[in-house]
């Protein structure tokens, strides 16, 4: 017997879903392209191809969709520092230059290939923080850097992974900002983030065995 056709209440939901799936990712694309100066119901909605009133009725002010995309991004990276997490653990002991080579590694690709969503995710994480303070989007987002931090750190060998996985971060996410403002980031990279990363690593592993 053929299945019956949906029911109407079940398409109007597939199709809210995929509207505001595609207001969020239009919002994001306009994002990384000019910033927050260019997220208006009005442009997302033409880019989403979705009437003006859909963008309104979804995300009541530009701060819902800054919420929205922020969320989205969330998810997105969550899924890759998993698998970077994944690939840490199953690689088994480490030594400090192959740990550091490896993070120093990935962050000249995010600046050489992912620049603009980087920009984007900065400005993104301070706007939510100052109009949304301790919404989840301000919790989960570091959350996902941590999640890797630890597993690095535990591959390292490192006495208190979870604290000194909060302090990676931190450090790392200060070492991005100066990379994303200096003229040559690549050069940064090499010249800065390298040696300062080592010289944390080495610090805190020398603790461990202390």
């Amino acid at each position: 017997m053929a299945e019956p056709p949906p029911t109407p209440a079940p398409r109007r939901q597939r199709r809210g879903r995929e509207r505001r799936d595609a207001i969020i990712a239009a919002t994001l694309v306009i994002l990384e392209a000019e910033g927050l100066e260019g997220i208006t119901h009005r442009r997302v909605a033409d880019a989403a191809g979705v009437p003006l009133a859909a963008t309104t009725y979804y995300f009541a002010s530009k701060d819902d969709l800054m919420q929205a995309a922020m969320g989205r991004l969330i998810e997105r990276e969550a899924t890759v520092f998993r698998g970077i997490a994944d690939a840490v653990t199953s690689a088994g002991a480490m030594t400090v230059d192959e740990g550091v080579e490896a993070l120093v590694e990935y962050h000249r690709y995010l600046l050489r290939e992912r620049r603009p969503a980087m920009f984007a995710e900065f400005e993104l994480y301070l706007r939510i923080a100052r109009t949304a303070p301790g919404t989840q989007e301000l919790r989960g987002w570091p959350q996902a850097f941590r999640e890797v931090a630890e597993a690095a750190l535990e591959a390292l060998g490192a006495a208190e992974p979870r604290r000194d996985g909060q302090a990676l971060v931190a450090l790392i996410h200060g070492l991005i900002l100066h990379a994303l403002t200096a003229p040559d980031p690549a050069r940064f990279t090499d010249e800065v983030m390298t040696p300062v990363l080592h010289a944390w690593f080495t610090q805190v592993l020398a603790g461990a065995v202390a």
